[in-house]
């Protein structure tokens, strides 16, 4: 238990006014309440006496990176893959979406946190290798895979599932292609998201295979890549057009050049 900080009330003066009141708060205002203010006793005294780990805020324990609270949800019983509701996933997605230190994720993947758990994202195909590959912090990982990145492949984040090949062949440089393909196994022709599935903007844009990505962003050196690795040029994505029909559209002429070629071989 912290220690008592002497301008706080102590715990049973808290307890005492409130059973005073005529309209007592709700246990979850009280436990609001006991994290915005890091009242780690008052936490724990709500979990003891049976308070559900549900009326506890943890998407605001994961964004405060409170080890300590977490740890004493933890201690409740709390699942540490729970799904958190909204966009946010679990904890360890909720993390990475916040950008999190990879000590705080190191944390809770000691802890049991599962790299394959549930996703998070505006578009619910979060998943956390996926979002490592998205959310990077200001100059961590623009060179290669981050320490987040490389600590969820090492505790078995699927690739494939993660659908990670497909944001790094839009959003990343050959680096982060590379070591998903040849550390993580990435398959150069797995298929994205269900349509059903993904979100509004991914439909949009045509959800295909981590060429068609390539292809979207223009970036030669990957698709060169892929093709290397025998990605195939001939499949459509979900709007009906083949990794080169998307780099003509986009006017990507380099890349749409190289795909013609591909394509007159194939």
């Amino acid at each position: 238990m912290v220690g008592h900080r002497p301008w706080e009330p102590h715990l049973v003066d808290i307890l005492s006014a409130l059973a005073a009141c005529p309209d007592p708060p709700h246990v979850t205002k009280i436990a609001e309440v006991a994290v915005e203010h890091d009242r780690i006793d008052l936490l724990r005294h709500l979990l003891a006496t049976g308070t559900p780990t549900d009326y506890i805020p943890r998407k605001a324990i994961v964004r405060k990176r409170s080890t300590a609270m977490l740890q004493a949800l933890l201690d409740a019983g709390w699942d540490i893959n729970d799904f958190l509701g909204g966009y946010m996933g679990c904890a360890l997605t909720l993390a990475i979406l916040c950008r999190a230190p990879d000590d705080f994720v190191k944390w809770l993947l000691d802890r049991g946190a599962d790299p394959n758990g549930p996703p998070g994202g505006i578009d619910h195909c979060g998943y956390a290798l996926r979002l490592a590959v998205q959310m990077l912090r200001e100059g961590d990982g623009e060179e290669g895979p981050s320490g987040v990145a490389r600590m969820l492949l090492e505790r078995g984040a699927n690739v494939d599932e993660s659908r990670a090949l497909h944001m790094a062949a839009e959003n990343r440089g050959i680096a982060w292609v590379r070591w998903l393909v040849e550390e993580g196994g990435a398959d150069v022709n797995a298929e994205g998201f269900d349509p059903d599935w993904a979100g509004s903007t991914e439909r949009e844009k045509g959800i295909g295979l981590p060429l068609h990505y390539a292809a979207r962003s223009g970036n030669v050196e990957i698709v060169k890549y892929l093709l290397e690795r025998g990605a195939d040029v001939t499949r459509k994505d979900t709007n009906g057009r083949t990794p080169k029909e998307v780099a003509e559209r986009l006017q990507h002429d380099e890349a749409a050049r190289i795909l013609t070629v591909e394509g007159v071989n194939a």
